[in-house]
């Protein structure tokens, strides 16, 4: 059991420095940072926060499966915990995607309401 939990964890800090990596290159944070958008110390803040939510995210996802599912060969348990940090993933996608359309209509309606109250429409 001590040997699997040391295993898990190495593998939760590996996908974590993987997701760093992968992410300054994916937001082109160097870019970004070049052309003045960000500071470098608040790209590197930005890109270790995401990657820490994506790395626990997953993390919790392929425990999950660990706990709920029966023992399988390397192949089915690779493909099954691959698929539940999908679900875990996408869960967070659709809640982040939906939380942010709320704000944004919420926003819009207080911007309209004051724009229409100045012109005396209200």
């Amino acid at each position: 059991m001590l040997r699997s939990s040391w295993r898990y964890l190495i593998s939760v800090v590996g996908l974590y420095l993987f997701s760093v990596v992968a992410l300054w290159f994916i937001y082109s944070m160097g870019t970004d940072v070049a052309s003045g958008i960000y500071r470098l110390s608040e790209a590197r803040i930005l890109v270790l926060r995401m990657a820490a939510i994506t790395s626990a995210l997953s993390a919790f996802g392929v425990a999950m499966s660990a706990l709920l599912a029966k023992p399988a060969t390397a192949l089915r348990s690779g493909i099954r915990n691959g698929a539940a940090a999908g679900i875990v993933l996408g869960l967070y996608t659709v809640l982040n995607v939906a939380w942010r359309e709320a704000m944004v209509t919420q926003q819009t309606r207080q911007v309209e309401y004051t724009i229409s109250t100045l012109m005396g429409y209200r």
